[in-house]
């Protein structure tokens, strides 16, 4: 029964995070820097995985054979019967991957090395103009007569366990696209040591690839970004075509779909595409301007792009300096500082959004060697968990096994035990006061990342596992002294200083943005976030939560409630269980002042969702078959109720796990 409860508790609470707090999950950024524009020759590829907070990634190690021939891959990330399917051709390669831990809402195994000397980096999301997906659309079982395609919660998988080249996963990935559909719009990287290639898979069945060039960098947030290109003819296989110059491997109907819907910016005769023109979403939105842009400046900082650019060139120029792996890890870190003056936001996803955001469940960037060869195709520097708040450290595609913290799969919250854990929990009391706990932080991780960097060599031989887990123990036991010296700060500001928690919703919960509380000194031993769950257009719940979305039970002082009127048709009625709580306005604000922490609301008129007990699966099973609650409410009617908002988190909390 204990176990019962606290997977009840865990999904009741899913269900609050996914309606209020959770965002979604289109925010990752990926950077890639061609050999000749660095300093020692390599090639750089990186990316941030961007969806949530509290979202544990691992590290893994997949021995070769761990898939037979003939066994078959399934995505449950979209429906758990129905979802898209892949046959092993042979029996799998070895291969790394850093993966989530709940493999029941899709693998999602990001990016890795297999034994053949491939390198994946999958997936950066993005969507198709509208226009383009009536004539194409995506296979997301939406339409429940056609089959799911493939998408990103097992493209990783599949390519790293079957494809020996980059050459060959793109011809992989086109053909499933091009016989089977994609259940969303994706961009990605895959590489080896002769070539490295950018692919975008656009509608339901339009892609194409391109071999990366090595005198240009590119930066990607959740969009397409190729700009015009010559596709001439060459080799044409049953499912895409070679251009004749061998730089593109495109869908046969690339042309056709965008004419079809009427967005095809280009001539068909010639050739030429425009492909951001033709397929991107109608309007760029500030959040993937604001990553680009700065993402480029990072890179070039005499880039002409600003934030009034209505696109930006996918292949920019080299800047005046050769670059190093130290720019793409600053790269990642990037918080607008170089085009605005404003805090960067990373709850609020509508406007100005960093690259280095609290959303960031790991980053990842692998150095190509100019002499990389086929067993020894570089290092992967990775963080699970954001890189603002600790190094960069080194893995290996041949390393057969790494410490126990990066592999903890637990998704209770574990400082101290787990990697992800421990950066999750320092970069939630770095938020309360981010300036003096981030200069507490910095010149440590400065130190021991530069030290890393130094002693690395990219290309050496033979098994590097024992030097992996060395580097990583070291960054496991700087990130706990950081979090203890982090703890002090946090405990001194939630004791000496007032502040305000802001709300900012997403989905149904939008109308809720700029809620907040005023919070004064002393009222906590946690930061006060707030969560709302909506019933229905005109009621439902709003709670004050800790970091991991917890209720708190109680509080030492008074908070100030304020509610944006825009929330609500008419005037709401908020009651704290039972109590009526007084509203006031306040211009364009309704507030109160409250030491309690949970609230029904309802419009006038309407009535308040009931409460419901802490533990519903306990109290009904301990309750006579005919008993009603004290409302009234025959106990069965709130167990159904409850089981109800059970079942609907779960299938909340898998949707929100497809997009990265």
């Amino acid at each position: 029964m204990e176990k019962i409860a606290k997977v009840l508790l865990v999904l009741m609470l899913t269900v609050a995070l996914v309606l209020g707090t959770v965002t979604t999950a289109r925010a990752c950024t990926g950077l890639l820097i061609g050999s000749d524009l660095t300093e020692d020759g390599s090639t750089i590829i990186t990316r941030t995985e961007d969806l949530e907070v509290n979202h544990n990634k691992i590290y893994l190690i997949h021995e070769a054979g761990k898939y037979k021939k003939g066994d078959v891959i399934k995505d449950v990330s979209y429906d758990e019967e129905k979802g898209y399917e892949f046959v092993i051709p042979h029996d799998s390669f070895r291969y790394t991957s850093v993966s989530d831990t709940t493999p029941e809402y899709g693998i999602f195994d990001e990016a890795g090395f297999n034994d053949q000397g491939l390198i994946a980096d999958m997936t950066v999301s993005a969507s198709c103009h509208e226009k383009v997906q009536e004539v194409d659309p995506y296979l997301d079982g939406s339409d429940e007569s056609k089959p799911i395609g493939f998408s990103e919660g097992v493209i990783t998988t599949v390519v790293l366990s079957t494809a020996s080249t980059s050459r060959e996963g793109i011809q992989l990935v086109a053909n499933e696209v091009a016989t089977k559909g994609t259940a969303e719009g994706n961009a990605f990287v895959l590489a080896d040591k002769d070539e490295v290639w950018y692919m975008e898979i656009y509608s339901g069945h339009q892609f194409l690839a391109m071999k990366y060039p090595k005198d240009k960098f590119s930066v990607f947030p959740n969009s397409f970004w190729i700009n015009e290109v010559t596709l001439e003819k060459g080799e044409e296989s049953d499912n895409y075509i070679t251009s004749k110059d061998d730089n593109y491997i495109y869908s046969k109907g690339l042309f056709e779909t965008a004419k079809k819907a009427g967005t095809l910016v280009g001539d068909e005769e010639k050739g030429v595409i425009d492909l951001f023109a033709s397929y991107s979403e109608e309007t760029l939105s500030d959040s993937n301007k604001s990553r680009a842009c700065s993402g480029i400046l990072s890179i070039n900082p005499d880039a002409k792009v600003s934030m009034d650019s209505q696109t930006y060139d996918f292949l920019q120029d080299a800047p005046q300096r050769k670059l190093t792996v130290k720019d793409a890890m600053n790269f990642t870190r990037n918080r607008l500082e170089n085009i605005t003056e404003e805090e960067a936001n990373d709850r609020g996803r509508d406007s100005l959004y960093p690259i280095g955001n609290r959303n960031t469940m790991e980053s990842h960037i692998f150095q190509i060697p100019a002499n990389a060869s086929k067993d020894e195709p570089g290092v992967m520097w990775l963080t699970l968990g954001s890189p603002l708040v600790q190094p960069y450290v080194p893995y290996y595609p041949n390393q057969t096994a790494a410490i126990p913290e990066v592999q903890n799969p637990t998704n209770d919250p574990e400082p101290g035990k787990s990697h992800y854990w421990t950066v999750m929990d320092t970069l939630h009391m770095v938020e309360a006061n981010r300036k003096d706990m981030m200069e507490i932080i910095r010149p440590e991780v400065e130190k021991l990342e530069n030290e890393l960097i130094a002693k690395t060599d990219i290309a050496a031989n033979g098994d590097r596992t024992e030097e992996n887990k060395k580097d990583a123990r070291q960054a496991f036991d700087l990130l706990n002294d950081l979090h203890g010296k982090v703890q002090g700060k946090y405990d001194e500001f939630l004791k000496d200083q007032d502040y305000t928690s802001v709300f900012y919703g997403r989905r149904k919960t939008a109308d809720f943005t700029n809620m907040s509380i005023a919070v004064p000194k002393g009222t906590a031993d946690t930061y006060l976030n707030l969560s709302v769950s909506p019933e229905d257009e005109k009621s439902g719940k709003i709670e004050i939560v800790d970091n991991y979305g917890n209720p708190v039970e109680k509080l030492a002082n008074e908070v100030l409630f304020s509610l944006p009127k825009s929330a609500f048709a008419n005037k709401p009625e908020i009651k704290a269980g039972d109590q009526a709580v007084e509203l006031k306005e306040d211009g364009d604000k309704y507030t109160f002042s409250t030491d309690q922490t949970a609230f029904t609301y309802a419009v006038a008129g309407e009535d308040a969702p009931a409460e419901t007990s802490e533990a519903p699966a306990e109290a009904s099973s301990a309750a006579p078959a005919d008993s009603s609650s004290s409302s009234g409410v025959p106990t069965w009617l709130i167990g159904l109720i409850v089981l109800g908002a059970v079942v609907g988190g779960y299938a909340a909390y898998k949707n929100s796990k497809k997009k990265k």
